[in-house]
């Protein structure tokens, strides 16, 4: 929950202040200091993160606990794992996350609002920064390493991308450096950068993400066109369970 106050500040550092804003990723002059405060306030890492189980029966135990491991190891230490019925035996295998060295909490969907739908349900539970997992997926990338780059380019939202054989890519994605302008999920012409299923996004993310809908589908070609989407591109170990 967001709260307005009133400061007053030199007008030399207020000046510093309005150099973050760039019309982009930053529009004003409140986003800017809301973005230098969670950059120093959570320089230490992400403490949040959510996993997107919803009806797949391919998650992988072990997969699922290294993911949870290399999450801990770059700072977080609450993890919301989201799905249906069919992954009551998972969350019974996980319990309270407690000999991971996590909190686990559950966010069991009764109808299906797809993957921005998903994230939209556990809106209050983030106040800042935090990652987002496909369950199905695993890999073996530093996740540190993705945070630091989010976090330097100051974006809102930052994507996995890794190379993959032109038929295992679902995904058509175009990339002038670091940022991704254009991005189409399940293309006819796919390209062999594939999305990872791993996120980093700020809050006002949620300003993008409706109530039912797919962050493939719906927010992601948005933010590419307003050049809002960030790419980290790794070459490590990746699979997606099919």
């Amino acid at each position: 929950m967001k709260e307005k106050i009133s400061i007053s500040v030199e007008r030399e550092l207020l000046k510093q202040v309005d150099n973050f804003v760039d019309g982009r990723n930053v529009r004003n002059r409140s986003q800017a200091v809301e973005r230098i405060l969670a950059e120093h306030f959570g320089s230490r890492g992400i403490s949040k993160a959510i996993v997107l189980m919803g009806r797949s029966k391919n998650i992988s135990k072990t997969g699922l606990k290294s993911t949870l491991d290399m999450m801990k190891s770059a700072g977080v230490s609450e993890i919301i794992m989201a799905g249906g019925e069919n992954n009551d035996m998972i969350f019974k295998h996980l319990g309270t996350g407690k000999e991971s060295g996590v909190r686990i909490e559950y966010l069991k969907e009764k109808d299906l609002r797809g993957t921005a739908g998903c994230v939209n349900l556990a809106k209050d539970s983030f106040d800042s920064r935090f990652i987002v997992v496909a369950g199905d997926t695993s890999f073996t990338f530093d996740l540190k390493k993705m945070i630091a780059s989010h976090m330097e380019k100051r974006s809102i939202a930052t994507i996995g991308v890794t190379a993959v054989k032109l038929e295992d890519s679902t995904d058509s994605l175009i990339l002038e450096g670091d940022r991704i302008v254009h991005f189409n999920y399940k293309d006819e012409k796919p390209t062999y950068m594939t999305n990872a299923g791993v996120y980093i996004f700020e809050t006002e993310i949620f300003e993008y993400i409706p109530a039912k809908g797919s962050l493939e589908r719906d927010v992601f070609p948005k933010l590419a066109k307003e050049g809002k989407l960030n790419a980290y591109v790794f070459y490590r170990q990746w699979k997606h369970n099919e």
